[in-house]
């Protein structure tokens, strides 16, 4: 099946693994890259929801040496993140597909808990998230890296679709989570221009 062109600006690694070493991030909590703004609880509970997420996984599947960073600020262009690395020592290659699988779709695009969260998604949107919020990945040997499709554009013959979200918690406000997206959009518009 065809799926034409796609242009992706992920800030976010959904998994990488070499040998027994896997890796991801949680990244969660938007705001302006403007040198003023501070980090609200709101972005704060959004980070805390994904880094979570991902630290149950990991001791679902009985990794070891699980580690985690404290939550940084992470610069993705107009916009900052709230961003915590997390590894840990897996046992078989098996186990790696299996967390693939375990951390997507992480809450940052799917929401928890994940089961209802996907089922008021697909009643809500109006639109088809086709390769959005999906994961792409490049093999090599030993080495598997994944990424979020996350910031990305489907490119057809005279037009160009941006794909891009926000982080909705009990404390959001629709015009913040809608002007979010707007500052999201400028690194694909600027491939564009």
């Amino acid at each position: 099946q065809e799926i034409g062109t796609w242009l992706g600006a992920s800030p976010e690694l959904l998994l990488s693994s070499e040998k027994d070493q896997i890796k991801t991030v949680s990244v969660a909590g938007t705001k302006l890259n403007d040198g003023f703004s501070e980090w609200t609880e709101k972005e704060k509970t959004e980070q805390k929801f994904v880094t979570d997420f991902i630290l149950e996984s990991f001791r679902k599947n009985n990794f070891t040496n699980i580690q985690w960073s404290v939550p940084f600020t992470y610069n993705a262009g107009p916009v900052q993140h709230l961003k915590t690395d997390v590894s840990a020592l897996c046992n078989s290659e098996n186990q790696i597909w299996k967390i693939l699988n375990d951390l997507h779709p992480t809450p940052a695009t799917c929401g928890i808990p994940q089961d209802i969260a996907k089922e008021k998604i697909q009643q809500i949107e109006l639109h088809k998230r086709k390769l959005y919020t999906g994961f792409i990945g490049i093999l090599n040997g030993d080495r598997k890296t994944f990424f979020v499709n996350l910031r990305c554009m489907e490119l057809q013959k005279n037009r160009a679709l941006l794909y891009l979200g926000g982080g909705i918690t009990i404390d959001s406000i629709g015009e913040s989570e809608w002007m979010e997206t707007e500052k999201k959009a400028v690194t694909l518009l600027n491939v564009l221009n």
